[in-house]
């Protein structure tokens, strides 16, 4: 009778250990369906450009020249899963200033409760590393504010359900400011992000200069 009793006395304290022990994720932390919204408005593909013209009659031609997207686990130092996240990333090239933009999300930004993804944008090329900011938060809620490099300050001033450049018609745009731009000089900018086409307008505020997509191929 005493072996019995040590034995479920020893299978309770197991039982105890491995229910208090927390779980490791075994899923990433959001599911496709959740940044497919996001990828709708910034992630593309081989094949995609755009054609953009400035105040001064100035042309750039922007195009992707790579893009990838997957799973990353990432772990502490003792081995044990740490989180698993959803990323992407297309890299874009511009004729234009020679630089090299990547723009990417990572699920390990993304907030919950509400749920907030955040989409960021980096500047560099061989030997120049320019800096990164937020581009974009989503879902845009007007008025929020986000915080970034140099303390800037990022804001959803607004959203369109259809935004007017020429003779052309974009749907669901949202708009962002950013109060220190590292990218454009510290200076203030807006970025206006169209649905299934990406970046239409970027507003160079101190510059008094505005680039307006005129052209573009699409592939996502």
């Amino acid at each position: 009778m005493k072996l019995h009793a040590c034995f479920y006395l020893l299978a309770a304290v197991i039982a105890l250990i491995y229910g208090c022990k927390k779980d490791e994720p075994d899923e990433p932390n959001v599911s496709y369906e959740d940044i497919k919204p996001v990828k709708d408005y910034v992630y593309f593909q081989l094949g995609t450009y755009w054609i953009y013209e400035d105040n001064y009659g100035n042309v750039d031609s922007m195009y992707v020249y790579s893009a990838g997207e997957g799973i990353d686990t990432v772990r502490k130092s003792n081995g044990d899963i740490e989180g698993i996240y959803r990323f992407f990333q297309s890299k874009i090239h511009s004729v234009y200033d020679d630089y090299n933009y990547y723009i990417g999300y990572n699920s390990g930004w993304t907030s919950f409760h509400p749920t907030r993804h955040q989409v960021f944008m980096t500047k560099t090329k061989p030997g120049d590393y320019v800096g990164q900011i937020i581009l974009m938060e989503y879902p845009p809620v007007i008025g929020n504010i986000l915080y970034g490099e140099k303390n800037s300050i990022v804001k959803i001033e607004n959203y369109y359900q259809i935004y007017n450049i020429g003779l052309v018609n974009y749907v669901s745009v949202i708009k962002m400011s950013n109060s220190i731009d590292i990218i454009n000089n510290d200076q203030r900018t807006n970025y206006l992000i169209a649905k299934n086409v990406g970046i239409i307008q970027e507003e160079l505020v101190d510059s008094n200069n505005v680039w307006k997509v005129i052209r573009y191929n699409i592939v996502q």
